[in-house]
């Protein structure tokens, strides 16, 4: 496995591999899947930004994740912090490539004066919250029923709660 800064040529596999996690509704609150139109800004942004890149988890057969830091608010003081995604293909799962990356990420996060990770899951999505538990992330807030994800087979409303995870590296507090 191969850690490396996205690249164009990345752009169809990175939202190839995004959609794969839209119809599972325990993923993204995305609820149609994305594309080039509407993923070009956002991706063009993170390819520009010297602060919050994006990059691209590679084996042998090409690109089989993507992760990067994107802005948490729009607003000076929180500068320092970063909100963290991290999508892999369906092949890639189960390799341990998320702690990995996780590990990646907290290793780095000082050399982009970033000083606070925080991940917002799903909390159906076990598997990415004790990923970051293992790797030192601590809950600091849950929104219940915050995520309306449509309909059930059997016609009742799909609600998601949302889980606020952080890690914090380089602080001091008062």
């Amino acid at each position: 496995m191969i850690i490396r800064k996205s690249k164009q040529e990345d752009f169809k596999q990175i939202l190839s591999i995004y959609n794969q996690a839209i119809p599972t509704h325990q993923i993204t609150a995305d609820l149609e899947f994305v594309t080039e139109e509407n993923r070009q800004q956002w991706f063009d942004f993170h390819l520009q930004s010297e602060k919050y890149p994006l990059w691209s988890v590679e084996e042998y057969s090409g690109v089989v994740g993507w992760f990067s830091f994107s802005p948490f608010y729009e607003r000076s003081g929180f500068v320092h912090t970063a909100e963290i995604s991290i999508y892999f293909d369906q092949s890639a799962k189960g390799k341990g490539y998320g702690s990995q990356v996780v590990q990646y990420m907290q290793n780095v996060m000082l050399d982009y004066e970033i000083n606070t990770l925080m991940a917002y899951i799903f909390e159906l999505n076990r598997v990415s919250i004790d990923l970051m538990k293992k790797h030192h992330f601590e809950c600091w807030g849950r929104f219940p029923n915050i995520a309306n994800m449509g309909r059930s087979i059997d016609g009742s409303e799909k609600w998601r709660t949302l889980v606020a995870m952080a890690f914090q590296k380089g602080v001091i507090s008062d």
